[in-house]
């Protein structure tokens, strides 16, 4: 539900209390990335520092 509203990575850390960017990214974001739960918000600059991560789940 948090990420409903697009999200950049260090907002998502902050809320479920990780500090390490790169071990989020390597241990949940990419795994849920390709599993489609979260979704990019600029598909055509993936390595954007403007990158945000949303989900269409519904509630």
């Amino acid at each position: 539900m948090f990420c409903k509203e697009a999200r950049t990575i260090q907002e998502i850390m902050e809320k479920i209390g990780l500090d390490s960017r790169t071990s989020f990214r390597r241990k949940y974001l990419n795994t849920l990335v390709k599993e489609g739960k979260l979704k990019m918000s600029l598909l055509d600059r993936l390595k954007s520092k403007n990158q945000k991560y949303f989900s269409e789940l519904s509630s």
